[in-house]
């Protein structure tokens, strides 16, 4: 009897995290399009910017908020995630006073090739050039 229950148990466990993985690969992609993203921060004030460039021939996506004179801020994403993880900071009236803020999405996540997994030397490698350009 035991048997049985464990066999049972175990099949339908297994369909159960099978089924679970497809869906989250599908609706766990954590991003949002640029135009989505550029009208939600029209609507609160804040201007938008969002670019892709290539970094060793790697296409790397950012989207940034604030005056371009003042000392930058980045953010990077945890995984997964993506760039609008911090657009609520982003939007903060009191930083942005102080800083131009810049979110990335890291390399294989958001609009930064989804799906290209890196480890986390390449990420650095590719996120590093970003932040030098952007810094100057």
């Amino acid at each position: 009897m035991k048997r049985k229950f464990l066999r049972r148990f175990l099949i339908v466990f297994f369909i159960l995290i099978t089924v679970w993985l497809v869906f989250a690969q599908c609706s766990m992609k954590f991003r949002v399009s640029d135009k989505e993203a550029s009208e939600k921060f029209s609507k609160a004030g804040v201007e938008l910017k969002t670019e892709a460039v290539k970094i060793d021939g790697f296409s790397m996506h950012y989207a940034k908020s604030g005056n371009d004179t003042l000392p930058t801020l980045f953010f990077v994403h945890g995984s997964p995630g993506g760039w609008n993880a911090f657009e609520r900071y982003m939007q903060d009236k009191d930083l942005l006073a102080k800083y131009r803020m810049i979110s990335i999405d890291r390399p294989g996540f958001g609009y930064s090739q989804f799906g290209d997994a890196k480890n986390l030397q390449q990420q650095s490698n590719l996120i590093t050039p970003l932040i030098k350009t952007s810094s100057e």
